[in-house]
C-alpha cells in the first residue's frame, strides 16, 4: 500500500507545484506584480517547508534560506543574498512593503521590483544596488525559481533520504477535488 500512497503524494506534489506557477504566471501576464512576488515567496516557503528535518509545521526562516541558497540563487541573475530574500519576503508578506525586522536593523537592503525582462545591454548599464535599496528584476527571480525546481526535482530523483521526506510531506499538502466529483464519505 506504501507504493500507492507514494504515487498520490507525487501527484498531490506535481499539482500543487503546478498550480503554484500557474498562478505566478497569471498574475505577472495580467500585471499583478506584487501578487506574482508573493506568490514566488510564498512557493519557495512551501517548497523550503518540505525539505526540512524538522516537522512541516515548524518551518523557519533558515530553511527558506538554504533552500534558495541550494536551489535558486547558483547561476541566476539574482543580484540578492538569501537573506535578502527572506526580509523581502517577510516585508511584502506581512506588510506589504519593502520593510522588514533585517531592513529596519541595517542588516539586509530593501527590495524593489523592476516588471518585466531585461535586455543584456541595459542590463549592463542598470544599477542594481543603490544605498539601502536592492532592485531585482521580476522575470530573473522567476527564471531563477523555475532553474530551483529543475535542480530540486533532480534532487529528489538522487537523494533517497530528502525524496521520502518530501513524499511524505506531500500528503498534508491541499488537492482541489473538482465540484462535479462524487466523494464517499
Amino acid at each position: 500500500m506504501k507504493q500507492g500512497v507514494d504515487l498520490v503524494n507525487r501527484k498531490s506534489l506535481h499539482n500543487a507545484i503546478d498550480g503554484l506557477l500557474r498562478s505566478i504566471n497569471l498574475l505577472h501576464q495580467n500585471k499583478l506584480l506584487l501578487p506574482a512576488m508573493m506568490m514566488t515567496y510564498s512557493t519557495i516557503d512551501i517548497l523550503s517547508s518540505l525539505t526540512c528535518t524538522v516537522p512541516a509545521t515548524e518551518s523557519t526562516g533558515s530553511d527558506f534560506k538554504n533552500w534558495v541558497n541550494r536551489y535558486l540563487l547558483p547561476g541566476s541573475q539574482l543580484c540578492c543574498s538569501a537573506d535578502d530574500l527572506w526580509g523581502a519576503r517577510c516585508g511584502l508578506i506581512h506588510t506589504y512593503t519593502s520593510n522588514s525586522s533585517l531592513s529596519q536593523k541595517g542588516k539586509i537592503r530593501k527590495i524593489v521590483y523592476l516588471s518585466g525582462v531585461l535586455d543584456e545591454p541595459l542590463r549592463n548599464t542598470t544599477d542594481f544596488v543603490a544605498g539601502e535599496y536592492l532592485v531585482v528584476v521580476s522575470q530573473d527571480l522567476f527564471n531563477a525559481l523555475s532553474t530551483a525546481l529543475t535542480r530540486f526535482m533532480a534532487d529528489l530523483k538522487t537523494d533517497v533520504i530528502l525524496e521520502n521526506r518530501v513524499i511524505e510531506r506531500a500528503d498534508k499538502l491541499f488537492v482541489s477535488i473538482p465540484m462535479n466529483l462524487e466523494v464517499e464519505m
